[in-house]
């Protein structure tokens, strides 16, 4: 069954290459990755279909799915907390999105915002912030930075709001709070076409590492596929030190990424079937796990 789905995707992606306007072959392929756990590629096929087809119920319906996959609703919309991380006081910083307009839901934005909610040690709410633009915003990830405040980092669709600069079609979003959840700035990150974080890690040096995945092959990064692993560190400040990709022809995800004790860096990720330069597949999707001095 994995094998038939795999070789209908095949089909679905020649008939895009044929026509990238295909919005049957889009949302076909966003099915096939579904069935397969690829979500995040699945969001892409689903919003490309929108972008051709904005009022197509199927492709609506079943990104919905995916981003109410294990989601606590309420009594307007879902959340869906991705991240936490400790605060100075014992309690808690989680991070993740929400669609709700109403309960612990202050100042919606749009359709999907980052949601950030701190806690004390006994589960109570101190605050919570909402955070994005009209579009859809999923925020992954959360680092505590040691000179106070928090990073998260994520997806964004949107082109207001809170975001300054859209860059493409979807970008790496990272919004710096301070300890009471206020912003004290935003940065878009990615190309023309679809990026997205998965991950944000501190660095030894007080910087930022960013895992996620990209199908841009512009703004400096060079895309050798459909999407390949991408990796970013940026200051406490937002800027961009450097940006990096890694892939083969076929949709490779970079999920998350550390740094060891001797400097270098481990990217976790999935590698498709088709295998990258220098490294050949093991089987269907595989495992990466990636080196960087």
């Amino acid at each position: 069954q994995k094998l038939r789905t795999e070789e209908a995707l095949a089909s679905c992606n020649a008939a895009i290459s044929i026509d990238e306007r295909f919005a049957t072959a889009h949302f076909t392929a966003g099915n096939m990755h579904l069935a397969l756990g690829h979500h995040t590629a699945a969001m892409e096929a689903y919003n490309k279909v929108l972008e051709l087809e904005p009022e197509h119920a199927g492709a609506l319906l079943n990104l919905g799915s995916i981003y109410r996959e294990h989601l606590n609703l309420t009594a307007a919309g879902a959340y869906y907390e991705r991240a936490a991380v400790a605060a100075p006081d014992g309690g808690f910083v989680m991070a993740g999105f929400s669609e709700s307009d109403d309960f612990d839901i202050s100042q919606p934005n749009g359709s999907y915002d980052f949601w950030v909610v701190k806690v004390n040690r006994q589960g109570e709410l101190q605050w919570e912030t909402n955070l994005g633009g009209t579009g859809i915003d999923i925020a992954s990830d959360i680092a505590a930075d040691p000179r106070g405040g928090y990073l998260v980092a994520g997806q964004s669709f949107s082109t207001d709001g809170d975001i300054s600069a859209n860059r493409g079609e979807s970008d790496v979003w990272v919004v710096r709070l301070d300890p009471a959840g206020n912003m004290l700035w935003e940065q878009s990150y990615g190309g023309t076409d679809f990026d997205a974080a998965e991950s944000i890690a501190l660095t030894s040096d007080g910087n930022f590492l960013i895992s996620g995945t990209t199908r841009s092959s512009n703004a400096n990064l060079q895309n050798a596929g459909e999407n390949d692993v991408l990796l970013l560190k940026i200051d406490g400040a937002g800027r961009l030190l450097w940006q990096t990709t890694y892939g083969g022809p076929g949709i490779d995800l970079g999920f998350d990424a550390v740094e060891a004790a001797d400097g270098s860096i481990y990217v976790a990720g999935e590698l498709s079937p088709d295998g990258s330069p220098g490294l050949a597949p093991l089987g269907e999707t595989d495992l990466l796990l990636l080196k960087i001095r």
